[in-house]
């Protein structure tokens, strides 16, 4: 992707107008929630959903395939249960 500034004017009550262009590529639409990330006096702005679908692909590499976490919770739970 390649870089691209915008500048944007902070109005009443401290908001911001997203250009139509950073919408579309950020897939965000009226009424989403986006996730503002700041550090090190940079902001970065995410969709909700993107943000959710890379959490849920980085939790997804760490277990190894063939691996179900529900029915390893639920053989624990069992276990648990049966020295009860």
């Amino acid at each position: 992707m390649e870089h691209q500034l915008f500048h944007l004017r902070v109005s009443d009550g401290r908001r911001v107008v997203l250009p139509n262009e950073v919408c579309k590529q950020l897939g965000i639409k009226v009424g989403d929630t986006v996730i503002v990330d700041v550090a090190e006096g940079k902001v970065q702005l995410h969709s909700f959903d993107t943000t959710l679908a890379n959490f849920r692909a980085l939790l997804a590499s760490k277990i190894p395939a063939g691996v179900s976490l529900v029915d390893d919770l639920l053989a624990e739970r069992r276990a648990e249960a049966e020295r009860d």
